[in-house]
């Protein structure tokens, strides 16, 4: 009987020990997703995969390095895991993100829609739901929008996507089209990232409605995401104690001090226009354009004192850190200028803007060496 029990107590050490071990790869790997390393997490993760956290890690990491077909493979094997736990749920939502990301929207909407009766539309349904508005939204159904907006509202009233409901709901009915001299997204990203890195920080990206969450976690440390008011709206000062405006007085931003929002006709679509409607339409843009302007500078005025009563420490980077900022930035904006002709082109164009003397953002001795 000694005997027995001996075995069994060094059977049970080394369960132990494994899920020890286990425990202890699955900690360093998520870390380093949550640096944005996901290569290295990747390959910490590699000894854990027949589990699903360690395969559903694997496929959040596909996701952040947007190769959605691997994210999918990976998402497809939690979902087939015997063990039901909460990551095979949220695989099959992630499953369905990987064809939304893509674009590819009638898939996307299959797999959603396919979630309702399963215990993970039963779980994450309100999310379902806000997915399902924003491929809407990005197609042009406005009605379709509000339909899945509004269940949301009325089946779902307490939970955490109502706040991005409100967020889209103010965003109102309109089409976005990325033009510039970035080829994608990625490269947009990545310059600013290569910025920040020269001063210890990691950056990374995810859609608004994970901001709030990942604050509360302790999963990022700091998030910038549009404005104060938006910032009130979604709750915000819940999960944070402080507001930086990375900018001199006047400028809330260093990195971006502007949203850029564009009218973008067909040029062939335009000349069909007659000259009486070509001119109805730039003064109706540059009327909206006044309008929106003032309005988002009053909203955020307003919520920056709804901040300052609720506790928050506003402060602001110093006029050295200002200009340590600025000098780090630079030969970055030069080597991404030089990656093709159209990126020279628009760079050009902002550079001599600023080189102005009555602008003065950039003087000739910060870009004294550095050549286009």
């Amino acid at each position: 009987m000694r005997k027995f029990l001996i075995y069994n107590l060094q059977w049970v050490i080394v369960v132990a020990l494994c899920a020890t071990a286990f425990a202890d790869t699955f900690t360093e790997a998520g870390k380093d997703y949550i640096y944005g390393d996901y290569q290295d997490s990747l390959y910490k993760a590699g000894p854990i995969k027949n589990d699903s956290r360690g395969m559903y890690l694997i496929g959040l990491n596909y996701l952040k390095m947007n190769n959605y077909p691997a994210a999918r493979a990976a998402f497809k094997k939690v979902t087939q895991s015997p063990d039901r736990s909460i990551f095979v749920d949220q695989a099959r939502i992630k499953y369905a993100d990987t064809y939304f990301l893509e674009r590819d929207f009638a898939r996307a909407k299959k797999e959603y829609l396919a979630l309702k009766n399963t215990s993970a539309g039963k779980n994450f349904m309100p999310l379902v739901y806000l997915r399902l508005a924003q491929m809407c939204s990005k197609e042009g159904d406005w009605a379709g929008k509000r339909a899945y907006l509004n269940k949301i509202k009325s089946e779902y009233p307490g939970s955490a996507e109502m706040k991005y409901v409100r967020l889209l709901e103010s965003y109102g009915d309109y089409f976005t089209v990325q033009v510039g001299a970035f080829s994608s997204f990625d490269n947009a990203q990545a310059l600013v990232a290569e910025v920040f890195e020269q001063f210890g920080v990691s950056t990374t990206s995810m859609p608004g409605s994970d901001i709030y969450p990942a604050l509360e976690k302790g999963t990022i440390d700091a998030a910038d995401y549009v404005g104060p008011a938006i910032n009130w709206d979604l709750g915000f000062s819940e999960v944070t104690k402080y507001i930086i405006c990375m900018g001199p007085p006047g400028q809330t931003s260093l990195y971006q001090p502007v949203d850029l929002m564009d009218l973008t006709v067909n040029m062939g679509a335009w000349k069909r226009l007659s000259k009486k409607m070509q001119t109805f339409v730039e003064e109706q843009v540059q009327t909206y354009s006044l309008h929106h302007f003032v309005t988002i500078q009053h909203a955020d005025l307003v919520a920056m004192d709804k901040f300052l009563k609720a506790g928050t420490t506003v402060s602001r980077l110093s006029a050295d850190d200002v200009d340590k900022f600025r000098r780090a930035a630079i030969p970055v904006w030069f080597n991404w200028a030089k990656k093709n002709a159209d990126a020279t082109r628009v760079f050009k164009l902002q550079l001599d803007y600023m080189l102005n003397p009555y602008m003065g953002y950039v003087s000739p001795k910060d870009v004294k060496g550095l050549k286009l």
